[in-house]
């Protein structure tokens, strides 16, 4: 989700200067803001692929509609 929104900061990086506003993106630059987006997506990712390795996918995400008894 952070990656998400940094990405739409990076886009309106301009606006948001002319506006005045002081966005991660507008105080870090744009090479930062661009190199903490990535870092972020690759976290997200690796996070998944992590848990789906260790077994630790909470039961609604396991994709199975048949209920435990």
């Amino acid at each position: 989700m952070a990656a998400i929104l940094l990405g739409n900061e990076i886009r309106d990086l301009d606006q948001d200067r002319a506006a005045g506003l002081r966005t991660f993106a507008v105080v870090q630059g744009v090479r930062a803001a661009r190199r903490t987006d990535v870092a972020l997506a690759m976290a997200a990712h690796a996070a998944v692929a992590l848990g789906s390795l260790l077994l630790v996918a909470p039961r609604s995400c396991s994709g199975s509609t048949v209920r435990a008894r």
